[in-house]
């Protein structure tokens, strides 16, 4: 029974890291997006559009 509950509890620390991964990469691109808009901004100002 010890075992099958440790390998739950490996399980879900293995899901929060990857989860925690995933909004990292996620998170970054957002700011990339977000960025890019910033630059898109500039750029239509610049040219008057």
């Amino acid at each position: 029974m010890n075992d099958i509950t440790n390998g739950i509890q490996d399980a879900f620390a293995n899901l929060t890291t990857l989860f925690d991964m995933l909004g990292a990469i996620v998170g970054g691109f957002v700011d990339v997006g977000a960025a890019m808009n910033a630059v898109l901004r500039v750029i239509a100002a610049l040219t008057g559009a």
